[in-house]
């Protein structure tokens, strides 16, 4: 199941999915009271989340979150957002499906908007996405919930083995008799080939 095949998939449009797009309000950061209510902007790191505020804006519950720059996530629970941010919002979806419209999105949006280019309001309103369908060509939920699903189980059983392979708190490791090797001792090393990107085929 994480080969997709796509022979199925069709292009929705985001409305016709159930999703209604809201745009986040400006607000300085200057401006920005203290509180619980994360506050997300425009950027990658920590999905674009930049604290907690406590100022009376317009709130938004388990949204997909698009930034300007094309930034495309998924956020569980409720948050607010600036004038960067545009919200599409389905309490009808649950968590899985949501994730894996994100992935669908993403490669799309994030190659297309950036500095120059960057995504507006007029691109929230005709938004689509490719995704799987039924045979009656209805968006296919139920396969997106078990593919993200299905992930989420492999991934959980990863970490049940890394976390086995970590000794326990207060338990050291026995080194004494560990010794000192040369990587060329235990591996092939090759360098690479220089090849310019004027070069590349």
């Amino acid at each position: 199941m994480n080969k997709i095949n796509i022979d199925n998939w069709k292009e929705f449009a985001m409305s016709d999915l159930g999703f209604k797009n809201y745009h986040g309000k400006r607000l300085k950061k200057s401006d920005r009271l203290e509180g619980d209510i994360p506050f997300i902007t425009a950027g990658k790191e920590n999905q674009g989340v930049v604290g907690c505020i406590g100022n009376d804006m317009d709130t938004y519950e388990n949204p997909i979150t698009i930034d300007m720059f094309g930034n495309v996530f998924y956020h569980e629970g409720i948050f607010a957002g600036d004038d960067n941010i545009y919200f599409f919002v389905n309490p009808k979806l649950n968590k899985y499906q949501k994730l894996f419209i994100v992935g669908a999105l993403h490669r799309f949006i994030h190659s297309v908007f950036a500095y120059i280019d960057q995504f507006r309001q007029d691109n929230a309103d005709r938004l689509s996405v490719f995704l799987p369908s039924t045979q009656t060509g209805e968006p296919d939920f139920q396969y997106m919930e078990d593919y993200i699903k299905n992930i989420e189980e492999l991934q959980n059983r990863n970490l049940q083995i890394i976390k086995s392979l970590i000794p326990p708190p207060n338990k050291n490791v026995n080194t004494v008799s560990w010794g000192i090797f040369q990587l060329s001792k235990l591996f092939d090393v090759k360098k690479g080939t220089r090849l310019t990107k004027a070069n590349m085929i």
